[in-house]
């Protein structure tokens, strides 16, 4: 470009994504979605930021989309729902790495018993392109039983939720454990888990 003209910037999201921020020599410059440099007499610097957008559970709407194209019509409807009848909202599937049409995929614990004691394990999603970047945890807890107040206590750190899964047929028995299982993503906002 010649010193002294100017040149204009557009910068264009993908869809189901917005600009974030817009950073011009290292400073914040807003979110526009042109810029323009005048009169330029030296060398300048402009890096745009995407993020995506979301719908409802803070649930991305390209992956809304990707699942069933049909669901463009109301991302937020289709997040809030239980496409395939498994118990799970489409965004808590989107947390747990779940399909959201399959009601055969859902989040769950896996115990075994080796030795004596309870390998419990927690099937996770798969580190693929789609899911860089999705920061998600998980957490397994325990406790004896549910008649007497306690605390849930991590295996070995997290959070408890609301449904359990039983090793013992009596719940208050020495021998009985009950576990749960959560995941959530890096914000900690939602969570889904069984």
């Amino acid at each position: 470009m010649n010193v002294g003209t100017t040149n204009t910037f557009t910068m264009t999201a993908s869809n189901w994504y917005h600009i974030a921020s817009l950073l011009v020599d290292g400073g914040d410059a807003g979110t526009p979605g042109i810029y323009a440099f005048t009169n330029v007499l030296s060398d300048h610097t402009i890096t745009a930021s995407y993020t995506a957008d979301l719908a409802a559970g803070d649930t991305p709407k390209w992956w809304l989309y990707q699942e069933n194209t049909n669901w463009s019509t109301n991302f937020d409807i289709a997040a809030l729902s239980d496409q395939d009848g498994d118990g799970m909202f489409t965004w808590e599937e989107y947390i747990s790495g779940t399909h959201p049409t399959d009601p055969a995929s859902v989040f769950s614990l896996n115990i075994t018993s080796s030795n004596g004691q309870d390998l419990v394990s927690l099937p996770t999603a798969a580190t693929t392109a789609q899911n860089e970047g999705l920061k998600r945890y998980y957490s397994i807890e325990s406790r004896p039983n549910l008649t007497i107040p306690g605390l849930w206590q991590s295996i070995p750190a997290g959070r408890t939720f609301k449904a359990w899964i039983r090793r013992s047929s009596t719940p208050t028995s020495p021998q009985a454990a009950l576990y749960s299982s959560a995941a959530e993503r890096g914000s900690g906002r939602n969570r889904t888990g069984n």
